[in-house]
């Protein structure tokens, strides 16, 4: 499972509704109990990968991180 926002948000609220998806989504699973799928998040802003760990993804797609590594590649 992939969370993440991108249309007609800005980078910081994308990833502030993500987290709050996140974290609404984990409060669910917890109730239903069985086997939980992987989640994860894209984010915007490497800065909210800390937070994003304190809420339970399994991993983390970062779009900032990904542009850099390209461009450094291109180089």
């Amino acid at each position: 499972m992939l969370l993440g926002y991108r249309a007609g948000l800005s980078p910081e609220d994308a990833d502030g509704r993500t987290l709050l998806t996140l974290m609404l989504l984990q409060r669910e699973l917890d109730e239903m109990g069985g086997a939980r799928p992987r989640v994860i998040v894209e984010l915007f802003d490497a800065d909210n990968v800390d937070l994003a760990a304190t809420s339970g993804a399994d991993d983390f797609v970062v779009s900032d991180a990904i542009a850099s590594r390209l461009m450094t590649q291109l180089a």
